[in-house]
């Protein structure tokens, strides 16, 4: 799976304030499902809010009775039809596109969205600036990092100063304030992280 796209949805409940937020009816809750035996076995078709899967020892293969197999993941065309179900009263929303391997995804005090894209060795901003649940500015952070995946403001609070991303084989840290669409300064390397026993098709 060399270099796959995913797209980022989201879930929204379309109130327009506060004061709609506290007079509108509660959500119904969902009834529940709950799947067993082979019907539990399904795949995301089967899938919706209250759903549930319930697999008991009885249920599973005896041990050696199937051989080893690789069933890695890799990119297929949407089905037709095929998106997200929510539960009463939210909505599904698809907030941006053409992320390439995302790895982590952080919101920023201000709001905006950090992504680390691992195979594109890069973090990602991404801000809704009109409220309505797509995401208008998508700017490329910085560069030149090494498979990113992990992403933390520091300090704590409304005001960071730095933002830290761990790459496979270190961690550094470049300044950051609120708003901030693209790094104003150099990488700081502050750790160093092991970067071996990575695994067929990725992980660690």
């Amino acid at each position: 799976m060399k270099n796959p796209i995913f797209a980022l949805i989201c879930f929204s409940i379309p109130l327009a304030s506060c004061a709609q937020m506290e007079k509108a009816a509660p959500i119904a809750a969902q009834p529940e499902r709950v799947l067993t035996g082979e019907a539990a076995r399904g795949d995301w078709t089967s899938d919706a809010p209250g759903v549930r899967r319930k697999l008991t020892v009885a249920d599973l293969a005896s041990p050696y009775e199937t051989p080893s197999a690789q069933n890695g993941a890799r990119i297929v065309p949407q089905p037709a039809g095929a998106w997200p179900q929510a539960p009463a009263g939210f909505t599904v929303t698809q907030f941006a596109t053409n992320l390439r391997t995302p790895r982590a995804m952080v919101t920023a005090p201000n709001g905006d969205i950090f992504i680390s894209e691992s195979y594109a060795n890069r973090v990602r901003v991404l801000r809704d600036a009109d409220g309505d649940g797509k995401a208008e500015v998508s700017e490329i952070f910085t560069t030149g990092l090494r498979q990113p995946f992990g992403i933390a403001f520091y300090p704590p609070g409304p005001n960071p100063k730095y933002i830290y991303v761990a790459n496979t084989g270190d961690i550094v840290r470049l300044p950051y304030k609120n708003g901030d669409l693209k790094v104003t300064g150099t990488a700081e390397s502050v750790a160093s992280l092991s970067a071996g026993g990575r695994l067929q098709g990725g992980g660690h």
